[in-house]
């Protein structure tokens, strides 16, 4: 899956307005960042690859682009 299609499942998770989630956004900036959208997310990175992700894994994760990274493994 490439970049787009991520922002966009992330903003679906989000409940966002499509195309209004960018790149550098800082995760702390949005309302509906909280756990239950880390799980989300564990659960996007399976779905997209099979990667296995833990909550510790977002310690360093501050922007949408982090997100991207760390789902396809970067």
């Amino acid at each position: 899956m490439d970049r787009k299609q991520i922002v966009k499942e992330l903003e679906e998770l989000l409940e966002l307005p499509v195309n209004s989630l960018k790149e550098e956004q800082q995760l702390k900036e949005l309302m509906a960042w909280d756990s239950v959208t880390v799980l989300g997310v564990i659960s996007l990175a399976d779905e997209i690859n099979g990667q296995d992700l833990s909550p510790s894994d977002f310690q360093h994760v501050s922007t949408v682009r982090d997100i991207i990274n760390l789902i396809q493994g970067i």
